[in-house]
């Protein structure tokens, strides 16, 4: 059965988007598909039944089926930035004692990055720039032997003793 079939039978009553998966030395999805024949394929399918549609935006219309689809491919972004490691979080510690963390950003970094300042105390918030441009600067060589050598603690200095980025 392909996709254009599948789409036509279940539309009375359900909203639905193809997943595809690109599979090569690490795992992508997406809604749109890869350009790649031979690493990567349909891996399944996301939905929402019109009952939910309905209960979420009030009546099934074209334009609530646009809502709920953005909002099944916001889904497959989400799933996305788990499997290729762009999530984010920090921790602060004062005094060797953890005394405040947020977690759950997710996206390219720079996409995040005004998100992650908004939860840091005002003396830290230039350590996000200082942190991307050090990654930026840097060559993957250099990344894996900073995380290697820092693995459990970072050693920048914004008024608190340590701050760890999950990076």
């Amino acid at each position: 059965m392909q996709w254009q079939d599948l789409k036509t039978l279940s539309e009375e009553a359900y909203c639905i988007l193809p997943v595809y998966m690109y599979d090569h030395s690490g795992l992508t999805v997406n809604t749109t598909g890869f350009s790649c024949p031979w690493d990567s394929g349909l891996l399944g399918w996301i939905y929402a039944p019109h009952d939910k549609i309905k209960e979420e935006f009030g009546e099934v219309t074209p334009e609530t089926i646009k809502k709920a689809e953005k909002l099944l491919d916001g889904e497959v972004k989400d799933y996305d930035y788990y499997l290729t490691g762009q999530c984010y979080g920090f921790k602060l510690y004062e005094n060797a004692e953890e005394v405040d963390s947020c977690w759950g950003f997710m996206g390219n970094f720079r996409d995040v990055q005004a998100s992650i300042k908004e939860h840091l105390p005002d003396e830290c918030k230039d350590i996000v720039e200082i942190l991307q441009e050090r990654w930026d600067n840097a060559s993957v060589e250099d990344i894996l032997e900073e995380i290697q050598e820092h693995e459990d603690k970072d050693e920048l200095d914004c008024g608190f003793d340590q701050l760890l980025g999950i990076f």
